[in-house]
């Protein structure tokens, strides 16, 4: 939420320091997970705009006591260095989404991802709470399963892994590092029993036998 952006120095957002495709992989995590969500408006369109800590007030001393405090905050932590003044008008501006990206390949991609998961958790993970299970495997993919409907693989490795999937009983539904998302890997589905993980990516597998649109 803003917390973990607005209250940072510079305000970067995940996608400026994890990049675009870990971006995906942690808003999987985050929409798929038995917990209540919280997402930051823009992260749909995979905005990369800073938010900064802004304020708007016409005591001047208030507004001079602020940042020298964010100031001092900050350089404990040796981040200080050209943290923007919260009273200027220029730190709020910087802060808005580009709506304007909003319809090119790159934000629609993101979009697009946003909404199938949200999908996915009204269909399963709401429902299937209660039966979630979940473990890490020898090569840092984490499996998520709710009761017998819905598996959930998630690669935390920097390079390809391949994990045993029966294609017998699961279907691959979507995978975060498909083009269609903005990612850049081609997929084959299910091969040989096993299905190629790309790096830092997630894939969702619908039981065969379960109803879903």
């Amino acid at each position: 939420n803003h917390d973990q952006v607005g209250n940072r120095a510079m305000g970067e957002r995940l996608i400026n320091l994890a990049g675009p495709d870990k971006a995906r992989l942690a808003v999987l995590l985050t929409i798929l997970s038995p917990f209540t969500p919280l997402l930051f408006m823009g992260e749909e369109i995979g905005e990369e705009s800073p938010f900064l800590f802004f304020i708007q007030t016409e005591d001047a001393e208030f507004a001079k006591a602020v940042h020298c405090g964010r100031l001092k905050e900050f350089n404990r932590f040796k981040w200080g260095s050209g943290t923007p003044d919260p009273s200027k008008p220029d730190t709020f501006q910087k802060s808005r989404i580009k709506w304007e990206n909003a319809g090119d390949r790159r934000a629609k991609g993101f979009l697009s991802l946003y909404e199938k998961l949200i999908e996915m958790r009204k269909h399963f993970v709401l429902r299937n709470r209660e039966q979630f299970h979940c473990t890490m495997d020898i090569n840092r993919v984490l499996k998520m399963r709710y009761g017998d409907e819905l598996l959930i693989l998630a690669s935390l490795s920097g390079r390809e892994v391949d994990i045993p999937v029966s294609e017998e009983k699961w279907r691959i539904e979507f995978d975060t590092s498909r083009e269609e998302f903005g990612g850049r890997a081609e997929h084959v589905g299910i091969s040989g029993g096993k299905y190629r993980m790309s790096p830092f990516a997630g894939a969702v597998f619908v039981n065969r036998a379960a109803a879903f649109p």
